[in-house]
């Protein structure tokens, strides 16, 4: 295959949180393509360090010079093979290996991390909670996941904010004053929200959690919590993300973007009509 011929993929960087670098994949390997002075492919099957959108870090028993051209082979979630063509940046040999060496690679372009790592998918979550230490505990907490957090101190402004944006799941105190998290679960399904609700409270009575349950929430998740406890309650929730079966054909390009673009209204206009129970509406809407 000649370099001209080898697919870049595209990737929209706002599927991803900035702080979002890499993803640890120690125990991976990939198969790269080094191009030799001749211009013929060395093929090897190699262990990664890691692996970001903009490259990945590889293990081999060699030096490799730096400006090196070649072809990394990844496998995605979904069982399609991409041919990433890259070229080698850094080659540093690791004191007391014996011959080991660190080869870092950049990508031509940057890849979609979350086609081939299910941790990287992209979230945004909406925390509602009238306590500032929780506003600064949450995000320390999912600091490892791919997340976008949006905190509110009240019910009233969690509903608006969900009426006007999109939200993945919602974490929400049942403890607030003025108007709890039972009352602000009620308006936020009666609003046409559909996403999970994630209820947060200290409460055991079985009485305030079946009325948490019928008011609209998902699931509860008792306080105080963890790393792992909550990250594994909102992992339980989250379904994969969708992928278009035909992200591969380049010619489809200019009907999948704008398509992708609009979905965010879109899906707002599908939960207003549900919510109004207006059926011609929401016909309509699925239809577009």
């Amino acid at each position: 295959m000649a370099h001209d011929d080898v697919r870049i993929l595209r990737t929209d960087p706002t599927m991803l949180r900035s702080t979002l670098d890499s993803i640890d994949e120690a125990a991976a390997q990939v198969t790269v393509e080094f191009a030799d002075a001749s211009g013929a492919w060395i093929r090897r099957m190699i262990p990664t360090r890691n692996i970001s959108r903009d490259g990945l870090s590889i293990l081999t028993d060699h030096f490799v010079y730096p400006g090196t051209r070649c072809r990394v082979s990844l496998l995605s979630l979904h069982n399609h093979q991409h041919l990433v063509a890259a070229k080698v940046v850094r080659c540093r040999y690791l004191s007391g290996s014996t011959r080991l060496h660190e080869v870092g690679i950049r990508f031509d372009s940057p890849i979609d991390i979350a086609l081939f790592h299910r941790g990287a998918t992209y979230f945004r979550l909406l925390l509602c909670d009238d306590d500032a230490t929780i506003h600064q505990l949450v995000p320390r907490l999912l600091n490892h996941l791919s997340c976008q957090i949006t905190a509110f101190k009240s019910g009233d402004e969690a509903i608006a904010a969900a009426r006007n944006g999109v939200f993945d799941l919602i974490l929400l105190d049942l403890d607030m004053p003025e108007k709890d998290g039972i009352a602000t679960a009620r308006e936020l399904r009666e609003a046409g929200f559909i996403r999970p609700i994630l209820a947060l409270t200290t409460h055991a009575d079985s009485e305030i959690l079946k009325r948490a349950l019928a008011a609209g929430c998902t699931a509860i998740h008792k306080k105080p919590f963890t790393r792992d406890s909550l990250t594994n309650a909102i992992r339980s929730m989250m379904s994969e993300p969708i992928i278009s079966s035909m992200i591969h054909d380049r010619s489809m390009i200019s009907l999948i973007d704008p398509f992708v673009a609009a979905l965010p209204a879109s899906l707002r206009e599908l939960e207003s009509a549900f919510a109004k129970s207006d059926l011609e509406r929401l016909a309509k809407v699925c239809a577009i």
